[in-house]
């Protein structure tokens, strides 16, 4: 059966309706994540005890990723040359997520990549060594715990490493927590913008990446898949490019953050 004139006319419009919905849809969840979470350098030593904490809590308690210990903190050597990030739930004092930036600078302090990781990557027009020690940096151990990961949350327990305790403010606020791992990815290339490093890695599963484009973040696969906590591929961007590609209205949540991790 073939559409009428009138059915034709109202199939653009309809088209426009719908993706003028998603995309108001899209602004209201990412205006809401503006207010709701805050990134916030650990700039104390509390607070990078927090970073490591959560850290434990997802990569050992949880994973199974590292080692159970007694003192219940994940941490590295790579910690002593990072900017770590926690993403501070707003009116809550609680802590949703954490994320660090490792940025070293002599020889012997290593990415990530580079102690575990080296034999993945076969472009070697990316390779660390091409680049000056303090111009590359990477994103590494993104940690949000499981509470935080669903927008469900009346089976939440409270958040001992945040003390979010307050049940009504965990819900409203919850409409946020899919944008956790995108605003601590932001917050991320925000640091490594600030702080001058041009040349950002990371070792993420290929379908993040694939996300993450959608946001502006288009990263390069500079290797192959490798066993890595899970399945995950080495990747590249250059912090100019990251500035002009990401994309609005995420571009609003990348310029406040450039303002604050300064």
């Amino acid at each position: 059966m073939k559409a009428t004139s009138n059915q034709k006319s109202t199939l653009p419009f309809s088209r426009f309706l719908s993706t003028t919905r998603r995309a108001l849809g899209l602004y209201r969840t990412i205006n809401s994540a503006r207010h709701l979470l805050s990134p916030l350098i650990a700039n104390t030593p509390a607070m990078r005890e927090y970073c490591f904490a959560i850290r434990y809590g997802v990569f050992a308690e949880e994973l199974n990723l590292e080692p159970l210990n007694d003192c219940k903190l994940e941490f590295n050597n790579s910690d002593h040359y990072s900017t770590h990030c926690l993403m501070l739930l707003n009116s809550s004092n609680g802590y949703c997520g954490t994320v660090r930036l490792v940025s070293p600078v002599t020889d012997t302090q290593l990415l990530p990549i580079e102690e575990s990781c080296l034999h993945a990557i076969s472009d070697m027009e990316y390779h660390p060594n091409n680049f000056r020690r303090e111009d590359i940096c990477e994103v590494s151990r993104l940690a949000i715990p499981s509470e935080f990961r669903a927008r469900n949350v009346d089976k939440y327990e409270g958040a001992a490493l945040g003390n979010i305790k307050n049940q009504s403010t965990l819900k409203k606020a919850s409409r946020a927590f899919p944008l956790i791992a995108v605003c601590l990815y932001l917050a991320a290339a925000a640091i490594a913008i600030n702080s001058g490093r041009k040349h950002v890695y990371v070792m993420i599963e290929p379908a993040l990446a694939i996300k993450m484009s959608a946001v502006g973040l288009t990263f390069i696969k500079i290797g192959n898949v490798v066993d890595y906590h899970s399945k995950r591929a080495p990747f590249y961007i250059h912090a100019d490019d990251a500035i002009k590609s990401i994309r609005f209205p995420f571009k609003l949540l990348f310029n406040s953050y450039l303002a604050k991790l300064r």
